[in-house]
């Protein structure tokens, strides 16, 4: 199964995909806000860009915890059992970071691993290599992070 959220004209729901083509509404996003979505293979993580968090929901769509950042969002994604999210400010001049945190830890300690010198957006990881969109070149990028 595949997860998504969507838009509705400024409300936002959490769906998903199956593979016949079809999608079902799940639940709305809390507040109706949400900018990006991951999958661990058991939970949902939603990050709220200007709320500065990551919820994690269960199946039903309850919030179960809440991760702090303290900062913008603009982009997360697992690998190897950590989070690894893009954090700063998009104003005035994209200010981002990539950070990883151990979503299981009670107190997740954010850990600043790698300054992002690009307008970044979105992030995912392939097994192998993180990827982020470049909004200025219209392009996306490929690369590691400092282990």
């Amino acid at each position: 199964m595949l997860y998504d959220w969507c838009s509705s004209g400024d409300d936002r729901y959490i769906y998903r995909y199956s593979v016949d083509g079809r999608f079902t509404k799940l639940f709305a996003c809390p507040e109706f806000t949400g900018s990006y979505l991951g999958y661990d293979g058991e939970h949902l993580y939603l990050s709220q860009w200007y709320k500065h968090r990551i919820l994690k929901f269960d199946g039903r769509g309850n919030i179960i915890s809440q991760i702090n950042v303290g900062t913008e969002i603009c982009g997360h994604t697992f690998a190897d059992g950590l989070l690894y999210v893009v954090l700063g400010k998009e104003r005035p001049d994209e200010d981002w970071q990539i950070a990883r945190l151990d979503p299981c830890d009670e107190a997740p300690m954010i850990e600043d691993l790698a300054t992002v010198p690009f307008a970044a957006r979105s992030l995912t990881f392939d097994g192998e290599l993180f990827w982020s969109y470049y909004r200025a070149r219209d392009t996306t990028i490929a690369f590691t992070v400092p282990s």
